[in-house]
């Protein structure tokens, strides 16, 4: 099982985190933080694993070529190195109680890990299973998200408790242990904690929308300066539309040096059958807009008519995607002034707006 320790960033980690069971960190490096955790039946799949050569990776590290059929259960880790140059990133690893040769693998990904196709975005691995102890170094680029990920040798065999650790040469300003999404009603409640944090003014909050070609900024919240002491942070993003919402934090220091920390996404689903917003502005010339969203995919006909029910534009007709915001624009250009009615009937359900058109 994963750790609840979900995202993390490369950063100055003044507490002791030290283990005795892990190797050095290779000199001129830091050990960063250590992270801890278990390898269960309900943890996610990947399809085959990486073949091992029985080589640990150095810097720059050497993407792997081969794979082992079959499922196998892994973790995931999220780092970022925000540092504005690469940098050798070296992992640590006690496979505590997994030791043998046939338990654990683990691989570093930049930006992203693909389950489904895990050659891809592979920047090196550990060799073999770490028996108990073992470390390998990749090169991560600047300001790049980076992944480690901790899979099963032999399928099914699991792991009742491994621990790692992360090394690098340069500190990062604030040290992400955890940064949280979740969904009440149409608002989404985001949590973050930091273990420490260097000249931290504080992060801002941004979020990229399905209906959104890039992020939006959506507020700023005050960070703790410098401290060796864990923060708890928290932010409110409210009145969202239904739909997959990517949110993320760019940390900025005192002097205006920024860095990007790791994402976080979640999908609100439609409460009831659909929902239909009010059109603005209202009243309108010459255009108005409204958005729909469905609970279920479905065919769906949106129409415009005027005060004696006769249809005067067809605005939509055909499938509509589940739990998406769908927008729209009445355009009236060649309409007179006057009230019209904007209805959208599906398979679940049927409702209209009104909106008058003034010249």
């Amino acid at each position: 099982m994963r750790t609840t320790l979900l995202v993390a960033a490369l950063a100055l980690f003044t507490a002791n985190v030290a283990s005795a069971q892990l190797p050095a960190c290779p000199s001129g490096t830091t050990l960063r933080g250590t992270f801890n955790g278990t390898l269960v039946a309900a943890d996610p799949d990947q399809t085959g694993r990486l073949f091992r050569d029985g080589v640990p990776d150095v810097c720059p590290g050497t993407p792997p070529t081969s794979t082992i059929a079959g499922t196998y259960n892994y973790d995931i880790y999220n780092f970022t190195n925000a540092s504005a140059s690469s940098q050798c990133i070296t992992v640590v690893f006690d496979a505590m109680t997994c030791t043998g040769t046939n338990f654990l693998f683990v691989g570093t990904y930049s930006p992203s890990f693909n389950p489904a196709n895990i050659l891809q975005n592979v920047l090196g691995d550990i060799g073999g299973s770490p028996n108990p102890t073992a470390s390998y170094g990749v090169t991560v680029p600047a300001n790049a998200a980076f992944q480690v990920v901790v899979s099963e040798v032999t399928a099914g065999a699991g792991c009742v408790g491994y621990q790692f650790g992360v090394c690098s040469a340069a500190p990062i300003p604030v040290e992400l242990t955890r940064f949280d999404a979740t969904v009440s009603g149409r608002d989404v409640v985001l949590e973050w904690e930091t273990a420490s944090e260097t000249n931290n003014a504080g992060f801002e909050v941004q979020v990229r929308s399905q209906a959104e070609n890039g992020w939006r900024v959506l507020g700023f919240v005050e960070g703790h300066g410098t401290t060796t002491e864990a923060n708890t942070y928290s932010y409110v993003a409210s009145g969202l539309a239904p739909g997959t919402h990517v949110f993320r934090l760019r940390q900025v220091d005192y002097d205006g040096t920024t860095a990007m920390l790791p994402e976080v996404e979640v999908t609100l689903e439609v409460a009831g059958t659909h929902l239909l917003s009010n059109a603005y502005p209202n009243p309108f010339n010459p255009q108005a807009r409204f958005e729909l969203a469905v609970a279920r995919t479905q065919e769906v006909e949106i129409g415009v008519y005027d005060a004696l029910g006769r249809q005067v534009a067809t605005l939509f007709n055909g499938t509509m995607e589940a739990n998406q915001n769908h927008a729209f624009t009445f355009e009236a250009n060649n309409l007179p002034s006057g009230l019209y009615v904007i209805r959208a009937v599906g398979e679940t359900f049927s409702d209209a707006r009104s909106v008058t058109l003034l010249r």
